[in-house]
């Protein structure tokens, strides 16, 4: 079976308030940020889900890529 990688353009919280488990992969690399870094794109991610409740303040967040990865015939998300 041939796998594809597709590329989309996807809101936060569709991502953060979806069904997916997110679980770091035992070959990713070892995690080098602080608690204090992590705390700061956590204050920076509320802020922007926020803002985008109005309409008024909603803009445009570019997190980046973000690699999700389903395993087939996997029950989880």
């Amino acid at each position: 079976m041939t796998k594809t990688l597709e590329a989309h353009d996807n809101l936060i919280r569709e991502i953060f308030e979806g069904n997916y488990r997110f679980e770091i992969p035992d070959y990713q690399r070892p995690y080098a940020w602080t608690t204090e870094q992590a705390g700061e794109l956590l204050d920076d991610l509320l802020a922007a889900m926020q803002d985008a409740r109005t309409p008024a303040t909603a803009s445009q967040y570019f997190l980046g890529s973000i690699a999700l990865i389903k395993e087939d015939q996997s029950p989880r998300s």
